[in-house]
């Protein structure tokens, strides 16, 4: 009796694992947006399945190996691995599996269902230094003197490789103290085209005091501070002088650098408590005003919120960035349109939309005549150093002449 009943089990389970894999003949083809990417960026593969004569069960799985690791891919998406139980028609069927990876190597992959497999195809990944981040178009300096105030992040993301490069990436920030605007924050593929450069920037405002240092990163794929920008406030008031009969106002005034050429970048915040201002004599109610010195900047309120103007010039230096990298393919002198870039930085953070669009316009104006200038022009050869232009017009010149005397001869 329990022989009859363990055999019947057992057929059970058999007629359930080939019902659930019925497909003997599929077509499957795998596409995928990218080849090359960075350690910690999914990619997405996708698998187009169809049966050849009718309607059938398959389940699907992908299939990876890396060259060096031997380790396979990691499959996020189905959250198993496998598509179970897929019903396969004639007219198809797509399957997605989303992959990533945590080491550099070349990992061969196909997808499998029933007995069918697709064709061998590859995905590269590379360490995310791969890409060069540099900052030496942000300003070097900084000027701030409390929260409200802005400063100016531009990152260049450069692949020198001969292929395309995705990358994710996430500009990283405490919310509860700063405020970028500008570029996305982040990004789960953002494509490097091979030897060509994106630019990243955000105008970053500093929403309320803290203690201590703060950090602003940029990470690539699965590293951390691709980018970094060190933001200390000092959140004591620096003291006062002895006062005078006649005290001159007190303004904050804080200095800082920013990288140049460098990954990482220091701001220095220092905030003081300004004197109150005295009372005019003979005057009651009127009281001196303070002008801030050439280079300052005047606080502005705690918590402004970025215009709108500001979301404007900074997406218009991204631009122009842009062009300068491009210029620079093509051999352009670009030193004049990145002095004017490095001018606009500067009214940008002063909050002087309207006078950093102005130069962002002069620029992009040089730069297009300067790449229209370019554009060798077409010359006329010569034989052996002679120009052969007065030859032409010469010749030009005998042959309508003969012209003419042939069709006069031909009226008498």
């Amino acid at each position: 009796m329990n022989k009859l009943f363990v055999t019947a089990v057992l057929a059970l389970v058999l007629v359930q694992l080939v019902a659930a894999d019925s497909c003997t003949t599929l077509t499957i083809d795998t596409t995928t947006p990218y080849t090359t990417l960075t350690t910690g960026t999914s990619a997405v593969i996708t698998a187009t399945l169809s049966s050849s004569s009718s309607s059938c069960t398959a389940n699907i799985n992908l299939v990876s190996l890396g060259r060096n690791t031997g380790s396979a891919l990691a499959v996020s998406d189905p959250a198993t691995g496998v598509y179970s139980g897929v019903t396969v028609t004639t007219s198809g069927v797509q399957k997605t599996f989303t992959v990533s990876a945590g080491t550099a190597d070349v990992y061969d992959y196909y997808v499998a269902a029933g007995t069918s497999q697709s064709t061998g195809a590859a995905l590269t990944y590379v360490a995310p230094s791969t890409l060069v981040v540099d900052s030496a178009s942000s300003p070097t300096s900084v000027t701030n003197s409390s929260a409200g105030q802005t400063f100016y992040v531009n990152a260049i993301i450069t692949n020198p490789q001969a292929n395309n490069i995705a990358t994710s990436y996430a500009y990283s920030y405490n919310g509860s103290y700063f405020s970028p605007v500008g570029d996305p924050t982040s990004s789960s593929s953002l494509t490097v085209n091979a030897l060509s450069s994106r630019t990243l920037g955000w105008l970053v405002n500093i929403t309320a005091g803290y203690s201590g240092s703060k950090s602003l990163s940029l990470n690539l794929g699965d590293s951390t501070g691709a980018f970094t920008t060190n933001v200390t406030y000092n959140a004591t008031p620096t003291p006062t002088p002895t006062p005078t009969p006649t005290p001159a106002p007190t303004t904050g005034v804080t200095t800082g650098t920013a990288g140049s050429g460098s990954t990482n970048s220091n701001v220095t915040i220092i905030t003081a408590t300004p004197t109150p201002a005295p009372t005019l004599a003979g005057s009651e109610g009127s009281v001196l005003v303070a002008t801030p010195a050439p280079g300052e900047v005047t606080p502005k309120p705690v918590g402004t919120a970025v215009p709108a103007a500001a979301q404007v010039a900074v997406r218009k230096v991204s631009a122009l960035q842009a062009m300068i990298d491009a210029a620079v393919t093509k051999g352009v002198d670009v030193s004049e349109a990145r002095e004017l870039l490095t001018r606009a930085n500067a009214f940008v953070e002063q909050g002087k939309y309207a006078e950093a669009e102005m130069l962002l316009a002069q620029a992009e104006a040089l730069l297009n005549e300067k790449v229209s200038v370019t554009a060798a022009p077409v010359e006329l050869p010569k034989i052996g150093g002679f120009d052969i232009l007065p030859v032409i017009i010469l010749v030009a010149v005998i042959l309508v002449a003969g012209v003419g005397i042939a069709m006069m001869r031909k009226k008498d």
